[in-house]
This record gives structure tokens, sequence and C-alpha cells, in this order.
């Protein structure tokens, strides 16, 4: 396992990180935080995959599937939800940031 190897840690001292890590990450699944693992480019990919494994070998258009999916979804995500609080406050900072810059 790479990472295990790049971690220098033991056997032991592997897998009790491991497992630490895997509960946390299991419990902010089952709260509903996946945005705060995975970054929001990742899902993408992810469903690009998920076609993939799903065609199992039927035929289906590949090419450009990323920029396709990313359309779609850009078309359908309410950015008023609450997913988006952080961004809009990232958003809000930096054109303060430009506002005071240029006046």
């Amino acid at each position: 396992m790479r990472v295990k190897k790049l971690s220098k840690l033991t056997a032991p001292q592997f897998r009790k990180s491991y497992n630490h890590i895997s509960r946390k990450v299991d419990l902010m699944l089952a709260k509903g935080k996946h945005d705060d693992i995975f970054n929001g480019k990742w899902y993408i990919r992810f469903l690009a995959d998920d076609i993939q494994r799903i065609a199992n070998g039927a035929p289906y258009t590949a090419n450009g599937i990323h920029n396709r999916l990313a359309s779609i979804i850009l078309s359908t995500v309410d950015f008023s939800s609450s997913w988006a609080d952080r961004l809009r406050a990232k958003v809000k900072v930096v054109g303060a940031k430009t506002i005071k810059t240029t006046t």
C-alpha cells in the first residue's frame, strides 16, 4: 500500500491511524458533511467513474464527459442553498478587498 509506505508508520501505527480517520470520515458522511471531506471538483470525476462502471462495457459517449457533466450540474445547482454559504462568504471578502484597492 503506497500510502502506508509513504507514512513511514509501522503496520500497527498505520492501522490505528487509518481506522481513526476512517471512523471520522464515516461520521461526517453520516451527518451529510460530504463537502467538508471532498473537494467539489472531485464529484464530476466520481460521476464519470460511476458512469463507466455502470455502463460495464456497454457503448456510451465518453468523449468530453467531464465537461458535459459540469454543464448539466451547473445548470441545475441552486447557489442560494446553504451548501454555498462558505463560498459566498469568501466571494464577499474578495469583493470587499477588490473594491478597497480600486477606490
